[in-house]
């Protein structure tokens, strides 16, 4: 499905973005995951032994400056010949309750969850442009929908990434490029295998006629009962 191509999938050190980075290496990629932590680099030595045949590595950056991703990027096409992928999966997650520090913590998730997205499409996009084709899939969360309670900063970054997602769609459909994103949900994200193949679905040819689209993945616990 997806034998032959390259993907680049940020955010990888989590459950979910692990699964979609092994279900990539089956399905015939080669995978480089880009993160800014020394869990990158593990992610990618256990998915190599996991997937002896598959090719993978990792790669370090801070994905909240456009510099280093633009660096990153411009590396991996050198060294794989081209981006056919980009899965940005990249995001931080609330720190602060109720009796928190709110504008820090807004200013925080707002600043990496959304900068990281951008920032990794953009620099991705200049090589995605030269080839005529590319994929895009970004991670959003369903607490744009909900709001939920004290999440501010998650909330707002999540409709963000979903608004810049149908943007860029928009932006890069003449050069032959597929934008779309994942709602993850809280009731969804104990099935990670289950995202990983909705994202597989997305980076796929079997979603060839699908744009600027954020799908929602939603679990039991994330639909409200009739009445």
């Amino acid at each position: 499905m997806l034998k032959g191509k390259i993907a680049v999938i940020t955010g990888q050190a989590g459950t979910i973005g692990c699964a979609a980075a092994g279900i990539f290496l089956e399905k015939g990629a080669s995978v480089i995951l880009c993160g800014s932590g020394p869990e990158t680099e593990a992610a990618a030595r256990a998915l190599a032994e996991q997937f002896p045949e598959g090719k993978v590595s990792g790669v370090r950056t801070d994905l909240s400056h456009y510099a280093e991703v633009e660096e990153c990027m411009d590396q991996i096409r050198e060294e794989f010949g081209g981006i056919d992928i980009l899965v940005n999966y990249a995001g931080l997650s609330p720190e602060e309750g109720p009796d928190g520090d709110k504008a820090k913590d807004f200013k925080r998730l707002m600043e990496y969850n959304v900068e990281a997205v951008f920032n990794c499409s953009r620099a991705a996009a200049v090589h995605m442009r030269r080839q005529k084709s590319g994929v895009i899939v970004n991670a959003g969360w369903l607490a744009q929908d909900a709001g939920e309670e004290c999440w501010y900063g998650y909330a707002a970054s999540g409709a963000a990434v979903g608004s810049l997602t149908v943007s860029m769609a928009k932006e890069l459909k003449q050069d032959g490029i597929r934008v779309n994103a994942v709602a993850v949900g809280k009731g969804a994200c104990g099935d990670a295998q289950g995202i990983a193949r909705l994202f597989l679905f997305l980076a796929s040819s079997q979603s060839s006629c699908v744009t600027g689209a954020v799908v929602p993945a939603v679990g039991w616990n994330d639909v409200s009962p009739r009445g």
